[in-house]
Parts: C-alpha cells; sequence; structure tokens
C-alpha cells in the first residue's frame, strides 16, 4: 500500500538506510557523508542503519559517529514504523540487485538516493516518469565514493517544498510498481511466448 505522508515540519530529517552492514553495500561512504552533514549541520540530520553486520564490515564499527543509530535486524513491522518517521531513502550500493526494500521506501513516499548498482532506477516503468523523478529528485543516482555529491544529494531534499515534490513523486513510481501490475505484465509475457 501506498503510504502518504504529511509533513508540517522539517526542522530534524531523518535518513535511513536497511542493508546489510558490509564493505560491498557502500555503508562506510554513508558514514562519512554523515560526518559531513554532522559538521556542516549539527544535529539537524539523524541516521538510522538496519541490517546486520558481517564479520568484516570494512570499517571499524566502535570508530563511528555515536549519534548514527545501528538498530541490527529487524521484523517487517518495526521496519515500516521506520519508513513513516523517516525522510530520506539512502541505498550506497557498490554490488547489488534490485533491492526490494527500494521499493517499499518508494512506497512511504521516501525520495531514494542510491547508486547506478542497486536496480533503484529500474523502479521506473517510463521514460516520462524517468524525466519527472530526476526534475523532482525523488531518485537520485550518484557514486557514493564522490561525497561532495552524495552530500548535495541530501542538501537538494533539505527544502520542504523540494522535499514534498519528490516524496509525491516517489509515491507516483510506486504506485505503477504494486503485485497487482508485476502480475498482469507477466501474464502478457507469458502470453507471447
Amino acid at each position: 500500500p501506498l503510504i502518504k505522508k504529511e509533513i508540517r515540519e522539517f526542522k530534524k530529517i531523518n535518513l535511513l538506510c536497511i542493508a546489510r552492514i558490509h564493505l560491498r553495500k557502500g555503508i562506510h561512504y554513508l558514514l562519512d557523508l554523515y560526518e559531513l552533514l554532522n559538521k556542516n549541520y549539527p544535529g539537524k540530520y539523524s541516521l538510522t542503519i538496519v541490517g546486520g553486520i558481517s564479520s568484516d564490515p570494512g570499517f571499524n564499527i566502535n570508530n563511528v559517529n555515536s549519534n548514527i543509530k545501528f538498530v541490527g535486524s529487524l521484523s517487517k513491522d518495526k521496519i515500516k514504523k521506520l519508513f513513516i518517521k523517516s525522510h530520506i531513502f539512502v541505498l550506497p550500493s557498490i554490488e547489488e540487485g534490485q533491492a526490494l526494500v527500494t521499493g517499499e521506501a518508494l512506497s512511504h513516499g521516501l525520495p531514494i538516493i542510491s547508486t547506478p548498482l542497486s536496480g533503484a532506477i529500474d523502479y521506473i516503468k517510463n521514460n516520462e516518469l524517468l524525466k519527472k523523478s530526476y526534475k523532482n529528485l525523488s531518485i537520485q543516482i550518484v557514486q557514493p565514493s564522490n561525497i561532495r555529491i552524495f552530500y548535495d544529494s541530501i542538501i537538494k531534499l533539505s527544502n520542504i517544498n523540494s522535499y514534498k515534490k519528490a516524496s509525491k513523486c516517489s509515491l507516483l513510481i510506486a504506485s505503477e510498481n504494486t503485485w497487482n501490475s508485476s502480475g498482469q505484465e507477466l501474464v502478457k509475457k507469458l502470453s507471447l511466448i
């Protein structure tokens, strides 16, 4: 289901990442990004990372900013509550398929900041919507190793009017990716065989 949120104030912006804590998920880039955000805008951004920690995450977890919340693996109900509380979904994967969590974030109206290797762009079904999503910042594709561009993608969404447009477009993208529409698409393709 699509979950439209009412945003009245935008004093604190909640960033959310749902990914295994591992080098290939690009979490170390997200931590660098958060350090820069926190340095320039102390207290304005929060970061919650959901996911199990691998034996070699690619960074020392003990040296991470104490404001970052690592919450481990959570149930779907708890994740849904986090989607509702969050504003921006960030998936800095350097290696990924098409992450289902991206579709879930879109259905909660969260703009997506991800990488060319995350499959995020595959949620957009046509060129018109692709142009609209780029214009409205609902899906921003970045190279996470370029911290400045990664940082700028967050800053662009930190204006409430820009954010509302992006959130609305995220819901539009999600509305074209329902299980019903996917099923109909599959039936059409199977009938052509």
